[in-house]
């Protein structure tokens, strides 16, 4: 039955996710074949790209709505999939669709477990296509013989470890991000009135509630310190990510029982 949960919320958003990302994809593309066009023209020319051959009026207007398109679409990502993940979860648990997820033959666990994992899933896939949208925007730009060339000392000189931590900690973040909506969402349902309002307080407040038992118990974390870059194995660092990752474990489990219980035990569906 969780598949089934799972697979819903996949399906129940899917289409507008693809469609997005292949927009995304397709500007990038052409807008990057269009840059190289005019990169290749002050190369023949011996200029610089901004002193090189200026466009065309048709052609400097095909390029300012692609560059417009493409700057929304990248806009449009970050802000659907914040508006999706709260409206996926507030509709289907504490609107009137709550009546029929909470009849269902699943546990409380498996209903938020299945948004959970939707929810990171379209997170990580969109922070993939903004990556993969920048590399296809570079990419005709870039001569391939250079790139081949450079390519091997670049992997030579990525450090896996690190950046199996790094990925690892982004991960544990964004589950870490999303059950924080979550619980606030949850606390908002407890009032009667101005429930979003009352959430949205409650987001700031456990924030900021964080960061500052973060900070009394660990002090200053940021990564910029120099102690941190000491070592040539960057031990320091992933000492640092390291924590960060378990602390966000944790937090994510208060988040998440926070939220199982006042759905278990505080519903209130209107």
């Amino acid at each position: 039955m969780f598949g089934k949960l799972l697979k819903y919320e996949i399906k129940s958003v899917g289409k507008w996710y693809f469609a997005l990302y292949g927009a995304i994809l397709f500007c990038a593309t052409i807008l990057g074949l269009y840059i190289s066009r005019f990169n290749n023209d002050s190369r023949i020319n011996g200029e610089f790209f901004l002193e090189g051959r200026e466009p065309s009026t048709s052609e400097a207007i095909i390029m300012l709505a692609i560059i417009l398109i493409f700057v929304s679409l990248i806009i449009g990502i970050g802000i659907s999939t914040f508006f999706i993940i709260v409206n996926r979860f507030n509709k289907n648990i504490f609107g009137r669709e709550g009546y029929l997820t909470l009849t269902l033959p699943v546990s409380t666990h498996q209903i938020i477990l299945s948004k959970l994992f939707a929810s990171l899933m379209w997170s990580l896939l969109s922070s993939i296509v903004l990556l993969l949208s920048i590399f296809l925007l570079i990419l005709p730009s870039i001569p391939l013989d250079e790139l081949f060339l450079y390519l091997p000392s670049i992997t030579a000189n990525i450090h896996v470890d690190i950046f199996l931590i790094v990925l690892s900690y982004i991960i544990v973040s964004s589950i870490t991000s999303i059950l924080m909506l979550y619980l606030a969402i949850s606390i908002g349902q407890l009032f009667q009135d101005k429930r979003a309002l009352m959430g949205f307080v409650a987001f700031f407040a456990i924030g900021i509630l964080i960061a500052i038992i973060k900070q009394l118990i660990f002090g200053d974390t940021n990564l910029s310190d120099d102690s941190y870059y000491i070592d040539s194995n960057f031990l320091s660092i992933k000492l640092f990510f390291i924590r960060e990752i378990f602390i966000n474990l944790f937090i994510s489990a208060v988040y998440y029982f926070g939220t199982h219980y006042i759905i278990k035990n505080k519903l209130n569906i209107q």
